[in-house]
Order: structure tokens, then sequence, then C-alpha cells
């Protein structure tokens, strides 16, 4: 750094450009998003729980689609799994670090609920 060189900021910080990047986006969006927080509270409830009642039976509907989609990933899987020595190694590879990584974080959402690495307390 030289002496007397302009440090002033060029960006805002992260926090106050995430923020800004957010209410652009939901500027952008307004037409999507529910205001409960205008307005009669009964008008408010309502608007709510509609946009409850929405949320929750879009996501039934897709359960259907989902499902199917998730018979044929399973069946890639299966034949996978039967001509697993035709694998390539990159695709190997690439399995055993997704299986190592679920372990991993078995073990460590294991040990945060116990509050140690070692081992339950036992005093």
């Amino acid at each position: 750094c030289q002496a007397g060189a302009d440090l002033s900021p060029r960006a805002p910080p992260a926090p106050q450009a995430a923020i800004m990047s957010l209410n652009s986006f939901l500027s952008r969006k307004s037409a999507y998003v529910v205001q409960c927080c205008a307005g009669n509270p009964a008008v408010k409830a309502c608007a709510c729980r509609e946009a409850t009642r929405t949320f929750a039976y879009t996501r039934l509907a897709s359960i259907k689609p989902r499902w199917e989609v998730a018979k044929q990933e399973w069946e890639v899987v299966r034949a996978k799994a039967k001509n697993f020595t035709d694998l390539p190694a990159q695709e190997g590879g690439k399995i055993a670090l997704l299986g190592l990584n679920t372990v991993l974080w078995f073990f460590v959402g294991e040990s945060v609920g116990r509050g140690n690495f070692r081992g339950y307390e036992t005093s």
C-alpha cells in the first residue's frame, strides 16, 4: 500500500450487497409474494391460509411425477450396479466420494448431537 492511497470501498460490504440483491430480486417478483403484513387482519389471515393451502396442494400434486422420475432413476442405478465392472474410473470415483461424503456427514451429525467427538458423556 502506498501512503495516501485511496482506501475507500468500491463496492458495498458483503451483507449490504446481499440485502440490496435480495431486495432487488423481491421487488421484481413482488407479484408472487403474498403480503401478510398489511391491511385488514381478516384478509391477512385468509391470504396466509390460502398461500399455505396453495403450497401444500402444489406439493401434493407433484408427488406422482416425482415418484415416476425416482423410479426411472432407480432403474438406471440398478442397471449400473449390475454392470459395475463396466463403469469408467471417473464415475466410480464420483460414487465413492459421494458415499464417503454421506458417511462423514452422518458421523459429524452424530458428534454434534452428542455434544462431543469422543463419545457420550457418562458423568
